[in-house]
């Protein structure tokens, strides 16, 4: 089934708020009707499934079905992550080559001088405060464990690989998942701003739900084997078309399923419609 609409319309067939209600507010446009989240009770209902599924599936249909190409290096993964943080996917990843060329080990960059470190990565951003917190979770590592590995993360349950991860300087719900996503192959669920912000408008979960609770739930929600596409796929989504501000609601191949974006687009027709014509 098709999930694009064209600008102004209701789509036919069943509405998103027939299946789960949605949140009460949103954080950019119109107030939706005051109603249960979705996924409210942790474990979600068939309802939230099968939205879930639904939305995974078109947007599957609508950039691909994803593949993960994990690398099994957990530590290389994790400061890739901080050094993508407010930074292009090209200077990122050039930021993690001239470490690396400095620095072939990490032994050599905790023993190195954080200046040293802010050096290599200067191009990226932010350099000070990454180097600082890769410098931190190096010592933390070599201070706990006696060496600089995170290879037993794949010997652990995922909820205590997370909490491993967490205890690190600077690693929150996300990260951690990411890096148990992208380097071990582990069907988690990590949620960026622009994951966060899809979730809210479909009703999935409410406006300033925590970070580890909207994890869980949607997580939960994911059919299993589906998370990395999920993931890749909504980032992109968000990205492209479910965008904080003018976002492309009339293109959206969520839109059936998207109280949100049948309202915008509603309050536009009502805007943009003249009377007299």
């Amino acid at each position: 089934m098709s999930g694009r609409q064209r600008a102004g319309r209701r789509p036919s067939g069943p509405r998103a708020w027939d299946e789960v209600a949605p949140s009460e507010t949103s954080r950019i446009g119109p107030a939706l009707p005051p109603s249960r989240t979705a996924g409210e009770d942790e474990t979600g209902d068939a309802a939230a499934r099968t939205l879930v599924r639904r939305v995974v599936e078109n947007l599957d249909g609508e950039y691909g079905a994803k593949r993960n190409r994990l690398n099994g290096k957990p530590l290389d993964t994790l400061v890739g992550i901080i050094l993508s943080q407010q930074n292009s996917s090209a200077s990122s990843h050039a930021c993690f080559s001239e470490l690396k060329r400095r620095f072939p080990t990490w032994e050599d960059a905790l023993a190195a001088d954080v200046g040293d470190i802010e050096d290599a990565i200067r191009r990226g951003g932010l350099a000070r405060i990454k180097a600082e917190r890769i410098k931190a979770i190096l010592r933390n590592l070599l201070d706990r464990h006696g060496s600089l590995e995170l290879a037993g993360l794949a010997e652990l349950p995922t909820d205590d690989a997370v909490a491993e991860l967490v205890r690190l300087p600077g690693v929150g719900p996300k990260t951690a998942r990411c890096v148990l996503l992208f380097a071990l192959g582990a069907d988690v669920f990590p949620m960026d701003v622009h994951i966060f912000r899809i979730a809210e408008r479909l009703g999935i979960i409410a406006p300033k739900t925590p970070d580890e609770r909207a994890h869980r739930v949607v997580g939960a929600l994911i059919p299993d084997g589906r998370r990395y596409s999920a993931h890749v796929n909504m980032v992109e989504h968000g990205r492209t078309t479910c965008r904080p501000t003018a976002p492309k609601c009339d293109t959206c191949c969520l839109l059936e399923y998207c109280v949100f974006g049948q309202y915008r687009l509603d309050d536009l027709v009502d805007v943009t419609h003249d009377p007299r014509s």
